[in-house]
């Protein structure tokens, strides 16, 4: 995001612009989603199913390896330009903490 603040106001505002200033190479992220799903990018319909190993109780060694697996499968970038988002993924932003 650039984030900016306004003379006197409290806090800051921020844009993130991933169509005009591509930053796919360059993203870190992973999300844990309410359902225990760890998506690899917000703009994919990959995930890896954390909850499901926990229950069972995996061990440590098995959570390190559905990180590698989750990191392994995030993709080089999004496709935001190619069509009508909404009709493109199982769940949107908003329904996964975005």
């Amino acid at each position: 995001a650039v984030n900016y603040r306004l003379p006197h106001a409290r806090g800051v505002i921020g844009f993130i612009s991933p169509i005009s200033d591509h930053f796919c190479g360059s993203c870190n992220r992973l999300r844990l989603t309410s359902d225990g799903k760890v998506r690899p990018c917000l703009f994919s319909d990959s995930h890896i199913d954390f909850k499901t190993a926990m229950r069972e109780g995996c061990d440590d060694a098995e959570i390190e390896r559905l990180f590698d697996k989750a990191l392994g499968i995030k993709p080089d970038g999004h496709h935001l330009d190619a069509g009508n988002i909404a009709e493109k993924y199982d769940r949107t932003m908003s329904s996964i903490g975005g």
